[in-house]
């Protein structure tokens, strides 16, 4: 009889600790998958359904800007991974960009990456990055808007470059 009342116990404790798990990942207080980023920022951050998107995700980061090419503002979202008792993705920054449409921000996350966001006013279309001695191109659309996480394993940005070939400088970057 003591036994089982001791059973009882352990599995009851069990399933209120799931229980709870589950609703605390269910409203995204633990954190939110990949595929909830942007529900989760539109949400959180009251954008509109109308609202255009470019975004990035990798394994360490999201960075989203929405925007509205009637409205001459931008919202954005950076997300983290990887901060102890969590699961998937946090929201680490966001607010509004009073960016013009030629500016290129950058958001930079010690040891996730540095994000990248513009409404591509100056046509970028290449983003090129070192690591060791090889070099890679990041693609871009030319004059589209675009959010692109810089990669960690990346030692330095060489540059930014539009269809002409010109080296394109990063106007801000934050550092958080």
């Amino acid at each position: 009889m003591k036994q089982s009342k001791i059973l009882l116990a352990v599995v009851s404790i069990c399933i209120i600790s799931i229980f709870t798990f589950l609703i605390a990942w269910g409203n995204g207080s633990i954190g939110v998958s990949s595929n909830r980023i942007e529900e989760d920022a539109r949400k959180s951050q009251k954008i509109d359904e109308n609202w255009k998107v470019a975004k990035d995700v990798t394994d360490e980061m999201g960075i989203l800007m929405f925007y509205d090419t009637n409205v001459d503002k931008q919202v954005f979202s950076v997300y983290t991974t990887g901060d102890p008792l969590t699961y998937g993705y946090i929201f680490k920054s966001g607010g509004t960009l009073g960016i013009e449409k030629s500016q290129i921000q950058g958001f930079s996350y010690e040891g996730k990456g540095m994000a990248l966001v513009s409404m591509n006013g100056k046509g970028i279309e290449a983003i090129k990055v070192k690591k060791g001695t090889e070099v890679e191109t990041i693609q871009v659309v030319p004059n589209e808007p675009f959010a692109v996480i810089i990669p960690t394993y990346v030692e330095e940005v060489v540059g930014l470059y539009n269809s002409k070939g010109e080296s394109i400088a990063i106007d801000n970057i934050r550092v958080n």
